[in-house]
């Protein structure tokens, strides 16, 4: 890693969002990324890119967590970004339906895991003087129920409010801020799977057949531009949600 004054804790930058903020924060010489995945793919090259492998979809281990949140990696910068990004769709039908094996790996992705990281993050750098800055990527499904999507909804919802605990305590200790990031409706894979998924599982499939018909999907490129200047504004963040669908 070099020696620059902010460095990026991104979950999840594979392909759609993640891998677009990726690109954009690296054409910034002052940031680093430290990226996380759950297996090795070839992508973005970058000596200011250090990635490593973490399932989510698994309980942490305390020898994880040690590793991802290092004070001698951590202590170096000016600027702490964590970017919770990574997610789970599936399963997609009603409850009751689906499969439960599914619905315990969408939780530990979509919230559980996180809810630990956030916690090991605000506890290993309390001390640090970094500005520390907590960004979980969500979605307006997380107030807006949608029939098929009850894990995903839920779950997103559950990351939601942890959030705005936080936010609300913070406004007290002042250690770091928080956001919840509501990125609307972005043409990735996940939209894929809605639009093809079957109208007994998820009825609201032809709305986003047309959206996409229609070229009404933002871009992951647009949306990361949007992300990476939330996260580096110098104004402190007022408000624990951001939504972009608004």
């Amino acid at each position: 890693m070099s020696k620059a004054n902010n460095l990026f804790i991104i979950f999840g930058t594979s392909r759609g969002l993640g891998f677009a903020l990726c690109n954009y924060i690296l054409q910034f010489s002052h940031n680093d990324i430290l990226a996380i995945d759950r297996r090795k793919l070839p992508g973005i090259s970058s000596g200011r890119l250090q990635r490593t492998i973490i399932d989510l979809s698994k309980p942490l281990s305390p020898t994880a967590i040690s590793g991802l949140l290092r004070s001698s990696l951590l202590k170096n910068y000016k600027n702490l970004y964590l970017i919770n990004n990574a997610s789970l769709l599936e399963p997609i039908g009603p409850a009751g339906k689906v499969n439960t094996v599914e619905l315990t790996r969408l939780a530990s992705v979509n919230f559980l895991n996180y809810a630990v990281i956030i916690n090991e993050f605000m506890r290993r750098t309390k001390n640090l003087r970094a500005r520390k800055r907590i960004l979980n990527v969500t979605s307006g499904a997380s107030v807006h129920p949608q029939y098929g999507l009850a894990g995903y909804c839920s779950t997103k919802a559950a990351l939601e409010m942890f959030g705005s605990c936080i936010f609300l305590e913070q406004q007290v200790l002042n250690q770091v801020e928080i956001m919840s990031f509501r990125p609307g409706v972005i043409n990735t894979d996940m939209q894929k799977k809605l639009r093809e998924s079957s109208g007994a599982n998820f009825l609201n499939n032809k709305v986003h057949q047309e959206l996409y018909t229609k070229n009404a999907l933002l871009t992951p490129e647009y949306v990361a531009k949007i992300m990476y200047g939330t996260l580096t504004a110098r104004k402190k963040w007022a408000e624990p949600i951001l939504d972009l669908s608004i």
